[in-house]
This record gives structure tokens, sequence and C-alpha cells, in this order.
């Protein structure tokens, strides 16, 4: 009996690989034959991290190393021009050479249906003209998808073109929001992402003068915030007490005050800020734009923090017994 065969091509993100995956796996152990699609770029990364057997598979589950037309070499891609280019569908013409070839290959099945990341809507093209069904698989979360619906929105509402972004000065929290920005300077938002002096000067020291530089509508601005530890690693329970006590807010408003002056900048429309820094929320309320506080943790994390009142509730707090307090790196 022919096996179906399901032809499997992420977005070559990490985040967008890795949940198709899994999707992959979860077909394969039900009895597809998997063609898993993966560009150049990425297909270098498996190779130099992994050997020259990296990208076998096994004899129904392959890796296909796929051209897409979009080659920085051995350097890290920009992520802005890469999306740009997959929703022009540059990579159609060598995805289409690709399927071409599987086609008319005798060693693999024919390919029954295609499963596409949600945005790679060329393989739609190509699905249709091989009569298959394609399916489009949305990789990030329900609420990454919520937001993604109602970008429009925000548009007829006038919070776009401009967001002040204020995150959490924690890797932890600046990954997060850094994404957002990305993902909101794509739809046309001009971008002022703020950070405090001690981040900016990691930025500065370890990437050179220029770290801070960004793009004419996406701006990173180093404001400080009242809680300096000069060069030394901060104490997080010391900088998260400052946080909550609003200690950065004379600063921030200060810099929202010069930033709302500035004839370079459009007009601030709205803020978006880390659960964590409701300071922003009264510059907001201020200056009369909306604020929207984004929590970086995941889901569990923050069902963790809705309930710490029922532990303390319930006497499991505080905790009995010695405490050590230790530094975080």
């Amino acid at each position: 009996m022919v096996k179906p065969h399901a032809l499997i091509v992420p977005h070559p993100g990490q985040g967008h690989t890795n949940p198709m995956l899994k999707v992959a796996k979860i077909l394969h152990q039900k009895g597809f034959y998997i063609t898993f699609v993966v560009n150049e770029y990425v297909s270098r990364l498996f190779l130099k991290a992994r050997g020259p057997n990296a990208l076998d598979g096994l004899p129904d589950f392959k890796f296909a190393p796929v051209p897409d037309g979009i080659d920085f070499g051995d350097g890290v891609p920009d992520t802005v021009f890469f999306c740009d280019q997959l929703m022009k569908d540059v990579p159609l013409p060598f995805f289409k050479k690709f399927v071409d070839e599987l086609r008319s290959s005798p060693e693999v099945p024919p390919i029954t249906c295609i499963l596409c990341d949600g945005h790679m809507t060329y393989p739609l093209d190509v699905a249709e003209e091989l009569g298959v069904p394609c399916a489009l698989f949305w990789t990030p979360s329900a609420c990454g998808f919520l937001c993604y619906c109602y970008f429009r929105n925000l548009v007829e509402q006038g919070i776009v073109p401009l967001k002040v972004i204020v995150p959490h000065p924690a890797q932890g929290h600046i990954n997060p929001m850094l994404k957002v920005a990305k993902l909101l300077h794509q739809k046309g938002f001009y971008i002022t992402f703020v950070v405090n002096e001690y981040v900016g000067r990691l930025y500065l020291k370890s990437r050179g003068p220029n770290a801070l530089a960004g793009l004419p509508d996406f701006k990173f601005a180093a404001v400080p915030d009242g809680v300096d530890f000069g060069d030394g690693l901060p104490d997080p329970i010391v900088h998260c007490d400052q946080l909550m006590k609003d200690v950065p807010y004379p600063f921030f408003k200060k810099f929202v005050d010069e930033l709302g002056s500035s004839p370079d900048v459009p007009p601030i429309t709205c803020v978006v800020c880390d659960g964590n820094m409701t300071f922003a929320l009264k510059a907001a309320e201020e200056i009369g734009v909306p604020c929207a506080l984004f929590w970086t943790p995941s889901a569990c994390g923050f069902l963790c923090y809705s309930y710490f009142h029922k532990l303390v509730e319930q006497g499991i707090l505080p905790l009995k017994g010695k405490l050590i307090r230790a530094r975080f790196s």
C-alpha cells in the first residue's frame, strides 16, 4: 500500500520550524511519508552543528534543502527583509522546481497534501496546480494569532503608525518585547524601543558604537530609570522593588515629552509596556494615548502569578525555615 505523502514547508525561523517539525513527526507516526523542506541557510546550520549526516532522515522521513532565492551567505538573515521577500513569493519558482523534481522521482510516493507555515502562502499556488489540498499551519500561540487578527482594528482606530515599546530591563523580558516590536514594524509601525542605560551600555560594549542605531523607523532609546548599578550586575530584587515604586517614572516622562516635541518622529499614538512596568501607564494617560501591558512570561507563568494570593491565604507563604538569598546572573 502506498503511503500518503505530506510535503511540509516551514518558515525558516526556529520558532516556526520546531512546531512544524513536531507536526511532521505526528503525521509520520500516523503512517505518512514526510518530506520536510528547509532552506539552504537552515540546512547549512544543521550540517555545521550536527555533522554531514544531519539531514539524512529516515527512509520515509526526508529533509530537503531547497533554495529560496533569499541568500545571506553565512551571515545572519535580516529578519524584516526576509519576511518581506517571503510575502512577495520570491521563493515560489525555486519551490515549484523542487516539487516538479520530487514528483518525477520514482523513489518517493506521489504528493498527496502540503502543509505550510501561515506566513508562507506561495505553496498554495503549487498545491492548486497539483490538485492536492494545502493547509496553512499557524505556529504562534492562540494569543499571538489573535494579535494578528486585531492589527486592522489598530489601524482603523488610529493607534498606528507609532509605538513606544517599554520592556522590563531583563533578557527574558526584552527578547519577547523585541519580537513584538519587530512584528509591529513589519506591519507598518514606527517603533521607539526603550532600554535603560544599563542595557544600553551592554549593547554598546558587546556590539559596538552603532548597536543602538536602529533603522529610520525603528529606533532604540537608552533612557535612565533612576535605578543605576553602574557597570555591576543589578540586584534583581532591589531593581524590581524600585520599578514597582515607579522610580523610573519622572525619567520616562521627561523622555516622552522630549520625544513628543521632536520634529523628526511622528506623534506618539500608543504605548506597549511590560506588565511589570506600570509607570508607563501614567505617562500614556497624561498624553492621552492608549497603553497596553504585555505579559512576557508564558500562560503557565501568568497563572502562577495569579495564584500567589492563594498561597498567602493558605499560609504557604511566607516560606517557613531558612531562606537563602542568591544573586541572579
